[in-house]
Parts: C-alpha cells; sequence; structure tokens
C-alpha cells in the first residue's frame, strides 16, 4: 500500500464529503480547481481479449514492436500499477470521518471544486489542486512534511451505493516530495471498480491498461499484465521476467490466437504465432 496515495485519496474523499455536507468545518479558502488533464484510458486487463493474429513476419515485427514498447511501459506501471490496489475503495465513499482541517496544508495550498449537490450519483467529481501543500499530520498515514504539487480529478461512472460504484481519478502532473516520498510527475488515470464482494483497479497509461502488482527491474525485467488495442481488437499480454536479454512474454488475442515469444540471443527473440491450432515461428531482431 502506498501511504502517499492513501493520503491523497482520504484529502479528496474528504473534500467529496465535505461538499455534500459531512465532514466538518473546512478551514481552507476554497477556490475553483483547474480541470486535470483528459486522459485516455487503455482497456482494462481483464477485458476480453480479440485482437486475431496473422502468420506473417510483418505480425510477429510488430509483436516485437509492442512487446518493446510495453516493456518501456512496464518501468513506469511497477511504481503507479499499485498505487490504488483497494486504497480509494476501502475510503469512498463514507467511511472516512475526519475534521478537515487536520488534511490541510501547514503551508502551501489545496483547493478543489466539485458538481456535487447533495447525494453522489454517476457523473459525480470532485478535482483537487495542490500548490507547494506541505502535507499536516493526520491519521493512518505518514505523509506528514511531504509536498504535494498538480491535480487530481476523482470521478464517479457508476454510483449504486457505498460498497457498488465505479470510478476513476486523473492524475495531471501530480508528484510528491518529501516526507519519504520521491515521485515523478504523474500523468495517468487510475480506474476502480467495487461491488459488495470485490474490488479492484487498474491503472491506465492511455495506451496500455496495468494490473496491479507489476514489477520491473533492470536485472530481472518485467513481470505483469497489461491489455493493448491492438491489431485492431484488444490483446492481453503477460510479462514472465521480460527483460531486455531473457524472460518471456505471451500475447492472448481472440480464442485460438495467441503468440508466444522467448529471446533466443541478446540480439533476437523467437515469436511463436498459434491460429487456428497451427504454430509458426519467426525470428525478431530486437
Amino acid at each position: 500500500m502506498n501511504t502517499s496515495l492513501k493520503s491523497l485519496l482520504l484529502i479528496a474523499t474528504i473534500s467529496s464529503l465535505t461538499a455534500c455536507g459531512g465532514g466538518s468545518k473546512n478551514s481552507t479558502p476554497v477556490t475553483p480547481a483547474p480541470a486535470a488533464a483528459a486522459t485516455t484510458l487503455a482497456p482494462s486487463p481483464t477485458a476480453t481479449p480479440t485482437a486475431v493474429l496473422a502468420q506473417t513476419q510483418t505480425e510477429a515485427n510488430a509483436i516485437g514492436a509492442e512487446l518493446k514498447a510495453g516493456l518501456a511501459g512496464a518501468q513506469t506501471a511497477a511504481g503507479n500499477s499499485s498505487l490504488p490496489a483497494g486504497i480509494e475503495t476501502a475510503a469512498l465513499p463514507t467511511a472516512v470521518a475526519m475534521d478537515m482541517s487536520a488534511q490541510m496544508c501547514s503551508s502551501g495550498t489545496m483547493s478543489y471544486d466539485t458538481n456535487i449537490m447533495g447525494q453522489i450519483a454517476a457523473g459525480s467529481k470532485v478535482i483537487t489542486t495542490y500548490g507547494n501543500c506541505v502535507v499536516k499530520a493526520f491519521a493512518g498515514t505518514t505523509a506528514a512534511g511531504a509536498t504535494y504539487n498538480g491535480s487530481t480529478t476523482m470521478e464517479y461512472t457508476r454510483y449504486v451505493g457505498p460498497t457498488d460504484l465505479t470510478f476513476k481519478t486523473t492524475y495531471a502532473n501530480f508528484s510528491i516530495t518529501g516526507g519519504g516520498f520521491n515521485m515523478v510527475a504523474i500523468n495517468s488515470t487510475q480506474v476502480c471498480d467495487r461491488t459488495p464482494t470485490a474490488a479492484s483497479c487498474y491503472y491506465s497509461d492511455g495506451k496500455r491498461g496495468w494490473s496491479t502488482g507489476v514489477t520491473y527491474s533492470a536485472t530481472q525485467g518485467a513481470t505483469g499484465t497489461y491489455s493493448a488495442s491492438y491489431a485492431g481488437g484488444i490483446a492481453k499480454i503477460v510479462f514472465t521476467n521480460f527483460g531486455k536479454v531473457g524472460g518471456t512474454a505471451v500475447i492472448t488475442g481472440a480464442a485460438g490466437n495467441s503468440a508466444t515469444i522467448t529471446y533466443t540471443s541478446a540480439t533476437s527473440y523467437s515469436v511463436s504465432i498459434t491460429s487456428g491450432g497451427v504454430t509458426t515461428t519467426y525470428t525478431v531482431t530486437v
């Protein structure tokens, strides 16, 4: 669990509760915050694969290009894909009862704007903007002394009740520094779905939707799952210690379509494409 993001989402949650009449006094003057930059959502990592993979060298080369781009994206996803991991769903929208004054900045600014009037519903939105906000200490986090910058937009896309909802949080040039944190500016979207029996979230970088728990290192490569728009459909890619010189990757497309990629040398790997029960192997230069 990333406590810095927990702090962020708790602040945003309390902002929305205050707007709805919940929480308590707001000790910081509130001014409308600018909207966060729009972010295109990538397919969910749990989306059904629909891409049709051709058995050609051209397709094998295209797969190689996707894996190269996906590997580069994994480096960022390794830090961001685990940010939600139930943090938002555990707090939204009524499970937190804290004095709003305890959530504000000891210096700098935090402002929010919301279209919530009364009850939360699909389309309800809270936009929070931070300007060198040095976070005060409050229960359940260790973010005291951290400086927040940038903005977030939290929007409910489905809302039935506190345990049955879907929402997305878009980060625009958002960063946390100090207090034990040192995050580069984040421009991405977290998507979360909660039902009475389960909760799931995924990270979208605009092109790929990553599952939680993605790992990456220069020596061990990337391990994790993502979905992407590919070949006119959706492809699911699973990395297993896939790096620049080793490991494997498996691409799943429409029923009966898949590809397995393994390194044959430091400069090439084999791409075995299966379609209609037939497998053909190609060599791709890294």
